[in-house]
């Protein structure tokens, strides 16, 4: 069994969610769903101490966390951080949206663009303060998470920005829109920090696009609660045209 399996495993026996545990170890939602769905390397030792802490786990779960991670020596490039799970519990942003939907389904109706620029309008008169403000405040975003209300669907969103991001089949991505049933009534958004480095307007715009995804895609992954997770994939800077699942 692969870690990431083993530490759900060991989790729920302990019952314990994954929102508890990350926030007990202070690293984000998104990260640690990740790590148990093996779309992260295992956690480097002191995280991994720090998990077997929360859960209680005794010597066998560091000893197959620490064999992994051994397996996997590029787990965390220079430079790795987490993102503290303060973020989760201090005020939320709040958007509220509605669109043309299937009333059964959720999923978006074929809508035309000046529609979708009148969603990308809401959005932004809830997301910036100061109306003559021309860029979303990424400040804003990061320290506060997001709670959405889309079409009458009420969910959380959790944003992670600080390590690689990887696709289903292995290969580096710059961000990616999840659902995870661990992780009910919220959306995971996660852009791949190592590769986005300092370019401020590729940050931006691709956590635009995935914003984007949780928005439109957000009440179908939610309604779809205890089937498999799925991710929408964002793979290189071609993402304002062309995206793919992953």
């Amino acid at each position: 069994m692969a870690f990431g399996q083993y530490l759900r495993r060991v989790r729920e026996e302990k019952g314990a969610t994954l929102t508890e545990v990350a926030r007990k170890v202070d690293v984000s939602i998104a990260y640690l769903s990740r790590i148990e769905r093996e779309r992260e390397n295992p956690p480097p030792d002191r995280l991994l101490m720090s998990i077997a802490r929360a859960l209680g786990a005794g010597r066998r779960f560091v000893w197959r966390g620490a064999a992994t991670t051994a397996r996997s020596a590029s787990a965390h490039p220079a430079g790795y951080r987490s993102v503290s799970a303060a973020v989760g519990r201090r005020r939320a942003v709040s958007i509220d949206v509605a669109y043309p939907h299937d009333a059964t389904s959720y999923d978006p109706r074929p809508i035309k663009a000046h529609q979708i620029w009148s969603v990308a309008e809401q959005v932004r008169r809830q997301l910036t303060p100061r109306p003559q403000m021309p860029c979303l405040d990424l400040g804003r975003l990061t320290r506060s998470g997001q709670k959405l209300r889309v079409n009458g669907v009420e969910y959380a969103t959790h944003l992670d920005f600080e390590r690689t991001v990887f696709d289903g089949r292995g290969r580096e991505a710059l961000g990616v829109t999840e659902a995870d049933p661990a992780v009910p009534g919220a959306v995971l958004i996660s852009l791949n920090g190592a590769v986005i480095g300092d370019r401020d307007y590729l940050k931006r715009s691709t956590l635009a696009h995935e914003l984007g995804r949780a928005l439109f895609d957000g009440p179908s992954m939610i309604r779809q609660a205890g089937k498999p997770a799925f991710a929408l994939v964002t793979p290189n800077e071609q993402h304002l045209v062309s995206a793919r699942r992953g």
